[in-house]
């Protein structure tokens, strides 16, 4: 069929009567022609996320950066063999702040991210620490000794918890002082 004029039409109208899943050629059609397929106008398209995008190499896709700002909020990515490879790798391609995943990414997945090696790191330290409960991540407690220098602490609502909660035997009278003395010591 590749060599078909018909084949883009038939691609868009018929993929949703095909049961591409029992077909031998799934594999190849979801490698070579995904890109020339308009997916998002497709009824399998949510299957096709759940079920497929684990055996599909989508960094390989024209599509991909489309799929990753469009449809990543509709795709349970935490059900995904890709998952743990998608946060590394192309976390720093992917504007999260405008998917509704976000705010879930941050509590439950930032432990398993390494986010140091992360392009976004800075920024997210800076604007995304202060909507992160950090006292819930494995990672705190590393984040606080090594990362909190590059932390403009002020402008993060944590830094208030911050100070009472590794001083906790600072007189309250004495904080002001004690936030200049952490500034000094970054």
């Amino acid at each position: 069929m590749q060599q078909s004029p018909n084949y883009s039409h038939f691609v868009q109208t018929h993929v949703s009567q095909l049961d591409m899943q029992q077909s031998p050629n799934y594999s190849h059609f979801v490698q070579a022609h995904a890109p020339q397929l308009d997916m998002q106008q497709s009824p399998n398209y949510s299957h096709f996320v759940q079920a497929q995008a684990p055996q599909l190499d989508m960094q390989q896709s024209p599509n991909y950066s489309h799929f990753v700002q469009a449809h990543a909020p509709q795709l349970d990515m935490q059900q995904s063999p890709n998952y743990s490879h998608f946060v590394q790798a192309h976390a720093p391609q992917l504007d999260m702040q405008q998917s509704p995943n976000y705010s879930h990414f941050v509590q439950a997945h930032a432990p398993q991210l390494d986010m140091q090696k992360s392009p976004n790191y800075s920024h997210f330290v800076q604007a995304q620490a202060p909507q992160l409960d950090m006292q819930q991540s494995p990672n705190y407690s590393h984040f606080v000794q090594a990362h909190a220098p590059q932390l403009d602490k002020q402008q993060s609502l944590n830094y208030s918890h911050f100070v009472p909660m590794l001083f906790p035997n600072i007189d309250k009278h004495r904080r002001c002082f004690v936030f200049r003395e952490i500034q000094s010591m970054f």
